[in-house]
């Protein structure tokens, strides 16, 4: 997979806004219904086992996420390392339940 593809199926979907983009990061707001339905596209480019709670992070991918915000509890991540490439999408609800702030992005390695 790379992020160029996992953007496409992002914005595949029907986004509200796109906030911010570049080569490496996309950031859009989206409609719970329509965040629910990316879940599976996302899956079948992260593989299931790669669709995470916050709680369950590693302290590596809390530290590759640090510089976007982070994660936090109530938030979910999918996330891949393919390569020298580390390659995430995180979902941030917002408090009104109908939207969801959508963070994806590519992280070299070091």
């Amino acid at each position: 997979m790379t992020f160029a593809l996992l953007k496409e199926r992002i914005k595949a979907c029907a986004l509200e806004a796109v906030r911010q983009e570049t080569d490496a990061y996309l950031e859009a707001v989206i409609a719970v219904d329509a965040a629910q339905r990316l879940i599976e596209p996302l899956e079948s480019l992260f593989g299931r086992n790669n669709h995470l709670v916050a709680d369950s992070v590693s302290e590596v991918s809390r530290t590759l996420l640090e510089p976007f915000g982070g994660i936090q509890p109530g938030q979910s991540l999918f996330c891949s390392q393919e390569g020298s490439q580390f390659i995430f999408a995180m979902f941030w609800p917002w408090q009104d339940k109908k939207r969801v702030t959508l963070k994806a992005g590519s992280v070299k390695l070091a």
